[in-house]
């Protein structure tokens, strides 16, 4: 399964996933190829930066840019968690995959300012609550290449409120991976698909030119 986290600044989408990365899940940053991209132009990894430039690869490349480039990454086997999904239409992309399910991590604004100053990231530098809550409206733009968090966070499935310890946001996770894990696994295959499935394995050994063929 795929399970894609957004959520507001300081709101715990990383320290969600760091939680399922325990469970055996993969992570991926839409955000990644953004920091690539400033390091290969050498700026300053900001906040301010980070918006320009996705902002200008999702217009150079389309608004699904980034999750076209991690869903190609992704691997049917295993189970991944992907954050930083800032634009509906990366949702859109992402909910290609059938295993895929769009949460939100919230908290009240007071709680995620604190979060903030205390992780002290260089990305990360408010002069106060009211730049802290200026800046946040960046993401809510109303154009489609822009970031949108807003607009994200509706498209949203479930809701994990984090506004408590972080015990209490893993024992929310937990929950949830039991509620929603057997709904979202692929179906397994019959047993004729199963042993059909062998027999084409088997017959890839064979030495006749010809003709290739097997049986189990």
């Amino acid at each position: 399964m795929i399970i894609g986290v957004t959520g507001p600044y300081g709101a715990g989408k990383d320290t969600a996933a760091e939680h399922l990365m325990t469970k055996g899940f993969y992570h991926f940053s839409l955000s990644d190829a953004i920091r690539d991209e400033c390091r290969a132009r050498k700026l300053e990894i900001t906040r301010d930066n980070l918006i320009k430039v996705g902002n200008e690869l999702r217009e150079k490349m389309g608004a699904g840019v980034l999750a076209e480039r991690t869903l190609a990454k992704i691997q049917p086997d295993k189970n991944y968690v992907v954050t930083s999904i800032r634009n509906p239409a990366e949702v859109e992309v992402l909910r290609k995959r059938a295993d895929f399910i769009l949460t939100k991590v919230v908290a009240p604004d007071k709680v995620r300012y604190e979060r903030i100053k205390k992780r002290n990231k260089a990305e990360d530098r408010f002069k106060s609550f009211e730049d802290f809550k200026k800046k946040e409206k960046l993401e809510e733009s109303s154009d489609p290449l822009k970031q949108q968090v807003h607009h994200v966070m509706k498209m949203a499935k479930v809701t994990i409120d984090n506004g408590k310890s972080i015990e209490d946001l893993h024992e929310k996770v937990d929950r949830f991976l039991q509620d929603w894990m057997m709904k979202l696994q692929l179906p397994r295959p019959s047993w004729d698909e199963y042993f059909m499935k062998i027999a084409k394995v088997v017959s890839s050994r064979s030495n006749c030119i010809k003709r290739r063929v097997a049986a189990v």
